[in-house]
Order: C-alpha cells, then sequence, then structure tokens
C-alpha cells in the first residue's frame, strides 16, 4: 500500500508570456504561481476531485488522513477529500526575494476569494502602515491583466471583507514576531 503525491511549491511563469516580462516570481502573488496542482496516487482510487479553494497547510493532514493516522492538533489545514468544501478564502505571504528579514523588508500578503485577489505590504511596525497594491476581479480578468485597485466599483462589500482579513492577518503576524524577538532578548 503506498501513496504518491505529486505536488509543487509554486509554479512559474510562462517563457513567452510578455505581459509577466518584467515581474519577478519572489515578488508577485498571480494564479500561474500559487494555483499549482496536489496529485494524490492511491491504492484502489475511485478519484476525487477537489476545485475549492485549497492551501499547501492541507497536504499533510490529507495524506495522514488518508493513511489513518491521527492529524495532530497543531496542524491548521484539513483533509481535502473529506471535506471538499475548500476555504472561502486563502492567503499568500512572502517577504520577496532574499533572505526574510522581516526587520528591514515588508511583508508581502495576497487574499482571495473565488471572485477576487488583494495584495497588500507593510513593515512589521506599529502602527502597520498597509499599502494595498494590487486588485484583481478573477472573473471578469482571469489572467489578472488590470489592476481595479484605484477604481473597484462593483462587490465593493467583498473587496472591504478581504481589506480587514488581510488588515487582521498583518496584524496576527506582527503580534507573533514581535513576541518571538522578545523571546530572543
Amino acid at each position: 500500500d503506498t501513496v504518491v503525491v505529486l505536488t509543487s511549491d509554486h509554479g512559474t511563469y510562462q517563457a513567452d508570456n510578455n505581459y509577466r516580462k518584467n515581474k519577478h516570481i519572489a515578488n508577485d502573488f498571480y494564479e500561474e504561481l500559487y494555483r499549482i496542482p496536489a496529485i494524490f496516487i492511491m491504492p484502489n482510487d475511485i478519484g476525487n476531485d477537489c476545485e475549492s479553494l485549497t492551501s499547501s497547510i492541507d497536504i499533510a493532514p490529507t495524506l495522514l488522513s488518508l493513511l489513518n493516522i491521527k492529524i495532530p492538533d497543531c496542524f491548521l489545514g484539513k483533509n481535502i477529500f473529506f471535506d471538499n468544501k475548500g476555504y472561502e478564502y486563502v492567503f499568500m505571504e512572502h517577504a520577496g526575494p532574499g533572505p526574510g528579514d522581516l526587520d528591514s523588508k515588508k511583508i508581502r500578503i495576497a487574499i482571495r476569494n473565488d471572485s477576487f485577489k488583494l495584495t497588500g505590504s507593510s513593515f512589521l511596525e506599529k502602527p502597520l502602515h498597509i499599502e494595498y497594491e494590487e486588485l484583481y476581479d478573477l472573473n471578469l480578468d482571469p489572467y489578472e491583466l488590470t489592476n481595479i485597485i484605484n477604481n473597484f466599483f462593483q462587490s465593493k462589500d467583498s473587496v472591504n471583507r478581504l481589506k480587514a482579513l488581510l488588515k487582521d492577518r498583518l496584524e496576527r503576524i506582527y503580534k507573533q514576531y514581535t513576541e518571538d524577538n522578545e523571546r530572543k532578548l
């Protein structure tokens, strides 16, 4: 009995894709970078698809569940096959290229739901000054070619909810970061 998992930590830009020509993989949150496959090959597989929003944090809990191993309470993810609802939204975050030195670099975060993707960044200092950088309507612009951050008129409530969730995530990261730094002193 063997389970094989095929996945990746990120995607890549297409070589002939001119609209991403001046972009850097470690600075961006485009779909082709973060919408990655996760294929589970199992004995007696009947074939399950999960088209919902999921996250890489779901890979380990899914694998443990398939092997009938209890998922530790400290795991944040869930089994994507038994809870095929996915998430209302998912986060992507990084500190750009090079070392993750959050004392001198901004942390960049994107939040995505079924309709929109919003990106923002901030240095981890109080007060947090969040720069909302990009907003894409994924239904009208699935290739994320038109940044509508300065002129979103439709679904304003949905976008404001994403802004609030992104701000809350940055505040939680700031709290954890400052607590970790205090422990080091």
